[in-house]
């Protein structure tokens, strides 16, 4: 650790090297990152690098909608291109839970989630080869 340490970030992975990032454009000088393997080898390093919006909790949808602007934006704010493609995300639900994901989607909403509802037979058109009959 260096001797110009004057904020000691515990953790490489995406929490961290978040955190130490925010600091450095807050103009916070002397931040230094330590990790016990490498950065990103933790969780980080195994998520399956999915990017959502969708959550059930307010505060974690309005987290996420906000870190999205870093994703689509990575080129001006981190300098170089880091593969991001933006696709879709359907979340499906029986008949008796319809009502519990219109509050959800109205929630996320609400933070600043853009996000819709379709109708089966929309979700037929974007994903033809989709089974979408109910099973007893």
């Amino acid at each position: 650790m260096s001797e110009s340490t004057d904020v000691l970030v515990v953790g490489g992975g995406l929490q961290g090297c978040a955190a130490a990032w925010a600091l450095t454009g807050r103009g916070a000088t002397g931040v230094t990152i330590v990790e016990r393997a490498t950065v990103g080898s933790g969780g980080t390093g195994k998520s399956s690098g999915v990017v959502r919006c969708h959550y059930g909790v307010a505060s974690l949808a309005a987290m996420a909608t906000r870190a999205l602007d870093v994703f689509e934006n990575a080129v001006d704010l981190l300098g170089d291109d880091i593969g991001f493609h933006q696709t879709s995300y359907i979340v499906g639900v029986d008949p008796e839970n319809v009502e519990a994901l219109h509050a959800s989607v109205a929630g996320q909403r609400a933070v600043g989630v853009r996000t819709e509802d379709i109708d089966p037979t929309e979700v037929q058109k974007l994903w033809p080869v989709a089974d979408l009959c109910c099973r007893a």
